[in-house]
């Protein structure tokens, strides 16, 4: 697809740089993982338990939390930061 998308991909990658190379091939590897993970988490616990709660973990906890702690991370500890840990723990 890149081929019949992008006429010289060979000097999009070289301009790219190997450090962004190097972190999209690590999150698509995280992201390949994570997919496996699923698959396997629903086949252990069933359809219904297993989407459920791992759709919660992934969403709500890491949706909500890790933007919080990389851009406010001084938030984490208002009554607003606790109330969203707790949220996500229940």
């Amino acid at each position: 697809m890149v081929a019949l998308v992008i006429p010289q991909p060979g000097q999009v990658y070289a301009n790219a740089g190997s450090g962004v190379l190097l972190e999209t091939a690590l999150f698509g590897a995280g992201w390949g993982v994570g997919n496996v993970l699923f698959g396997l988490g629903v086949a252990s616990v069933g359809m219904g338990a297993g989407v459920s709660a791992i759709i919660h973990l992934a969403d709500a906890a890491l949706g909500s939390l890790v933007p919080l702690a990389i851009q406010n991370p001084d938030q984490l500890t208002s009554l607003k930061g606790l109330l969203l840990m707790a949220g996500c723990c229940w």
